[in-house]
């Protein structure tokens, strides 16, 4: 689902009517009155209803507008998408005679249009593309798992490393699985913890993983050597959190 943001409605909708017939193929009608299609001065596109027809009250057609001669008084409405949302016979593009109806409403369209909203800022987990950054060597890396989602302006992520040999290597940095803006001064911590064995001892540590949102493109980032990996270690790597993005 993708978010879309929703064409206010208009408040306490008054109609308009129809003053020239409208095609079933048209893409114009004339109307009495202009001025009911805007609200703040903002032309609404979205909910507009023609009909009901008179002689069977349950046909009515939800339209698109795109344009109007002018902000009042009667004149042309454009419009740019017919049976929206038609069931059959039932919503379908129908001559109209003059006289019909058009009213800004709460469609079939927004109401589904609200769900899928509901829909995508929930989000679901899926794969992140990321991009670590080594100095001093280069570890053999088994595998990299590195799983995020977005929920509105806010980005869930975890990263796990499967390292088999760390070579003397420093992860530097690793870039973040979405984007986001710089913060100034700003820096936020994330849970994370590394595992390393060098055949011997096992040693659990806490690597003090941080978003830097102060540099100008923001990055996971360590203090001290908590990204180094010495040479020979077998080592697991766990970095997660949340952070913000721009919407």
């Amino acid at each position: 689902m993708v978010y879309v943001d929703l064409t206010p409605l208009q408040k306490n909708s008054l109609p308009a009517k129809t003053t020239s017939l409208l095609a079933a193929g048209g893409s114009s009608v004339e109307v009495d009155d202009q001025s009911v299609f805007y609200r703040g001065g903002v032309l609404l596109t979205k909910g507009w209803v023609l009909g009901p027809d008179d002689a069977v009250d349950s046909y009515t057609e939800e339209v698109t507008v795109s344009a109007t001669d002018d902000v009042t008084g009667a004149g042309t409405v454009t419009i740019s998408a017919r049976a929206i949302k038609a069931d059959g016979a039932n919503g379908a593009a129908r001559e109209w005679p003059i006289g019909t109806t058009i009213k800004n409403t709460y469609t079939t369209s927004t109401h589904d249009q609200v769900i899928d909203n509901f829909k995508a800022a929930v989000g679901s987990w899926g794969n992140s593309t990321i991009t670590p950054v080594w100095s001093e060597g280069t570890p053999d890396i088994t595998s990299t798992v590195a799983r995020h989602v977005r929920n509105g302006n806010v980005v869930t992520f975890a990263i796990t490393f499967n390292i088999s040999d760390g070579h003397d290597a420093v992860l530097d940095s690793i870039s973040l699985p979405v984007a986001t803006s710089q913060i100034a001064g700003h820096q936020v911590p994330l849970s994370s913890f590394k595992l390393y064995s060098d055949g011997v001892d096992d040693v659990m540590s806490d690597p003090f993983a941080y978003i830097d949102f102060n540099a100008a493109t923001p990055l996971i980032k360590f203090r001290a050597s908590g990204g180094s990996f010495p040479d020979g270690c077998t080592a697991v790597l766990n970095i997660s959190g949340s952070y913000e993005v721009p919407t």
